[in-house]
């Protein structure tokens, strides 16, 4: 089941045209996401000469990504971006800052939440960064250690 993708046209500003942007990311089979587009297709008229796009190669995805992001419609955006390989390439796209801004929240919904280390997380013996002053050997010995092996803590 595909889920129903729901767009909205985002008013242009500062001299950029509307562009259109998803709610949602989605993705599309392997061989619609890694094929060889003609952009813009007979049906566009976007600026800019018609060239092939080979969408497997990940310099041209980006290419072809910055120029649908820009002038697609969201049958466009549905037809050649896969969410999962725009996420891949978001910082190497070079886009208006209107339409990054946009897509940002997006973008970062997907990516995977690092978790930020508390103090009672820490395992080791000394303050935070003492691991960092051990010897490379000494340094390869300690994170070897399983929870089994680590010295045991005083209970506090």
């Amino acid at each position: 089941m595909v889920p129903n993708l729901e767009f909205v046209e985002v008013p242009g500003q500062h001299g950029l045209h509307p562009f259109w942007l998803a709610k949602e990311l989605w993705r599309l089979d392997p061989e619609r996401a890694f094929q060889t587009v003609l952009l813009p297709g007979p049906q566009h008229e976007w600026a800019g000469p018609r060239r092939n796009y080979y969408l497997h190669d990940r310099t041209d995805r980006a290419r072809a990504y910055e120029l649908i992001l820009r002038e697609g419609n969201p049958s466009d955006l549905l037809d050649y971006i896969d969410g999962a390989l725009l996420v891949d390439i978001w910082k190497e796209l070079h886009l208006p800052d209107p339409i990054r801004r946009a897509w940002q929240p997006l973008i970062r919904k997907a990516l995977p939440t690092r978790r930020r280390r508390r103090a009672s997380d820490w395992k080791g013996n000394g303050p935070h960064g003492a691991l960092i002053r051990l010897r490379p050997s000494e340094r390869a010995k300690h994170l070897q250690l399983t929870d089994e092996d680590a010295p045991d803590e005083p209970n506090g």
